[in-house]
């Protein structure tokens, strides 16, 4: 390297961590996971627990970002919590387990990926960062949905309006439309903020 040069840059930090959730019944594994998250900087893990009621309980409350979840457990396996939470509901999975029977299904349930124990800390890394991603599309993707839903709310609120123009006051009109771009810019502020700590573009109109 040149004298003066920069040195290089990884990946910058995300604004918010992402939470992750450990499920495994067996405690060195979810030691040896928790070590490995443990060296990224924007990752912060919000729970371990080691079976499949308590996963499902860990995820309605803790609302992770990615669930590294175990397929054999007691009491119900990683496929019954995914069932139960539902699928549409799940954080980005990824599944850890022993016996690669369980792969196609964890594919079938749109799983990130699939860690076959023992894996190595390589394995470990990309299958985080494939969570990473499907958490970053997914992320895309409300953002996609909620300017879509406040752009068609707008629409209709100015639809109304013209229906109304011939009766309506110059000031009625304009009541209407700051409502629909209130609408659009609570859309734009829920998609920038922490993940967990606002449910809908709603609570911003409030204000």
């Amino acid at each position: 390297m040149k004298r003066g040069a920069a040195m290089p840059q990884g990946p910058a930090p995300a604004a918010h961590p992402l939470r992750v959730l450990i499920v495994d019944d067996e405690p060195l594994a979810r030691q040896r996971i928790e070590h490995l998250l443990r060296t990224v900087s924007d990752v912060s893990v919000v729970g371990q627990v080691d079976n499949g009621v308590e996963a499902i309980r860990a995820i309605r409350d803790s609302r992770p970002d990615i669930v590294f979840l175990d397929m054999q457990m007691p009491r119900k396996n990683g496929l019954d919590v995914v069932r139960q939470v539902g699928a549409d509901s799940m954080p980005t999975t990824v599944f850890v387990t022993a016996h690669d029977e369980f792969a196609l299904q964890a594919f079938d349930l749109a799983a990130a990926d699939y860690l076959l124990k023992p894996f190595s800390d390589e394995r470990f890394e990309e299958a985080l960062r494939r969570a990473r991603e499907r958490v970053e599309l997914d992320d895309l993707g409300a953002l996609r949905d909620q300017l879509k839903a406040a752009l068609e709310t707008g629409a209709a609120l100015e639809a109304h309006a013209a229906r109304d123009a011939r009766g309506a006051s110059t000031s009625g009109q304009g009541h209407l439309r700051r409502i629909a771009v209130q609408g659009v810019a609570a859309a734009c502020a829920w998609c920038r903020s922490p993940r967990s700590t606002t449910s809908s573009p709603a609570a911003y109109t409030r204000s």
